[in-house]
Parts: structure tokens; sequence; C-alpha cells
């Protein structure tokens, strides 16, 4: 189980850098927010983001990128649902979902599927 002092680590897929000098920005742009350590990689396209207490939070990390002129990657996951029994069974999966960090979930009862759109990466740890 973790707890709020825990750091929170993401791994998010940046898109809009054309060479290593755009890493190298983004890298030092991100280490200036409070309690963020940050390391980017141009190849990979991809930004490790320690946040270390409450200074920074996720929300602050994506303005900063996209600040810069870069973006983080949204992903859209379609999951088929099995065992609801009517809508306000979708109503509580689609809550559960959106309670999630940076997370916009539709689920739809009729059709037993969930569309779930995110920043990958982003978990505890």
């Amino acid at each position: 189980m973790t707890n709020a002092s825990d750091p929170l680590s993401l791994h998010l897929p940046i898109s809009g850098m054309s060479c290593a000098a755009c890493a190298v920005r983004l890298e030092r742009v991100l280490n200036r927010l409070p309690g963020v350590e940050a390391n980017v990689n141009f190849a990979s396209e991809r930004a490790r983001v320690r946040l270390q207490g409450e200074s920074s939070t996720v929300q602050d990390v994506v303005a900063a990128i996209h600040k810069v002129g870069f973006d983080v990657v949204e992903q859209t996951l379609t999951l088929e649902l099995s065992g609801m029994s009517s809508e306000r069974c979708a109503e509580r999966i689609q809550a559960a979902l959106e309670a999630l960090p940076d997370v916009h979930a539709t689920v739809l009862f009729a059709s037993s599927r969930a569309s779930v759109r995110y920043r990958p990466g982003v978990g505890r740890g």
C-alpha cells in the first residue's frame, strides 16, 4: 500500500521533439518544478519523472511540457466488460475509472464496453 509521501513515477510518451536539444530543454524545464526529478530521452521520446511530495502535480508536469511546445500523447483503450446487470453498474465502473489520475472514461451498459482515455505511464513507486 502506498501513501501520499511516496514518490509518484511518471513514464510519459512525448511528441513534438525534433532533436536532442529539445529533450535537454524539456528536461531542464521539468527539473525546475518543485519536487520534480526528470530525465528526458529523445531517442525513445519518453520522459521519466518522479514527483516527491505535493509541491508539483501531474497536471503541473503536463502543463510545463505543453508550455515548452511538446505534448504528452494520450491513449485510448476499449474494454469489453461482463457481469454488469444495470445502468447503475456502468455508472459505478465509470466513476471508479475516473477516480484514477488523469483518466476519462465512458462506460456503456448496452454494449458492455468501456472507452478509457488516459496518459500512459502514471503510477506509484
